[in-house]
């Protein structure tokens, strides 16, 4: 999808599930999402890879109340879910 058609979820008055990747929650349109969703206790932050230290996805598992994204603060009032297990690495099996 466009970028465009990605900010349009910003507007949503129905539920919705939210696909958007980024690794660490770091960069790219994962930040405009969750920085319109996060404040929301009635929204769920779905963790499905490991998180680096020092990054926002780590703080996010970590449930600190008051995360930055942009520069600005944002009271981190929706609910966080690991999903462990999910990996875009090979394991020793499959390296051969």
């Amino acid at each position: 999808r466009t970028v465009t058609q990605s900010k349009e979820l910003n507007f949503l008055m129905t539920p919705a599930v939210i696909i958007s990747a980024s690794g660490m929650a770091e960069a790219g349109r994962i930040l405009h999402h969750l920085k319109n969703n996060i404040e929301d206790p009635r929204n769920t932050i779905l963790i499905v890879g490991w998180q680096a230290p020092n990054t926002l996805g780590r703080r996010l598992v970590e449930r600190q109340p008051v995360v930055k994204i942009f520069g600005e603060e944002y009271s981190l009032k929706a609910q966080v879910v690991t999903l462990n297990g999910f990996s875009g690495h090979a394991d020793r099996y499959e390296l051969m």
